[in-house]
């Protein structure tokens, strides 16, 4: 297998095993917010859980990107 084809591989099942952790960690946000709805006190660590989620977004998607336009170039 040619290595751009082994890395574009590699990266897309590195992405996908950290994304599945990520989807559940945003299920559970929306359960803990519909649950704690009547507890304002925890609205701060919510959005806080919810703000480091996107940001493991963020970077997984820029490394995605940054790779794919490495490939590309090549």
């Amino acid at each position: 297998m040619p290595v751009k084809e082994t890395i574009e591989k590699s990266t897309t099942q590195m992405i996908h095993d950290v994304r599945t952790p990520l989807t559940v960690l945003g299920m559970l946000h929306v359960t803990l917010q519909n649950h704690l709805a009547k507890a304002p006190e925890m609205n701060e660590e919510l959005s806080i859980l919810k703000a480091e989620l996107g940001k493991i977004e963020q970077i997984l998607a820029k490394y995605r990107a940054d790779l794919r336009g490495q490939l590309e170039s090549k």
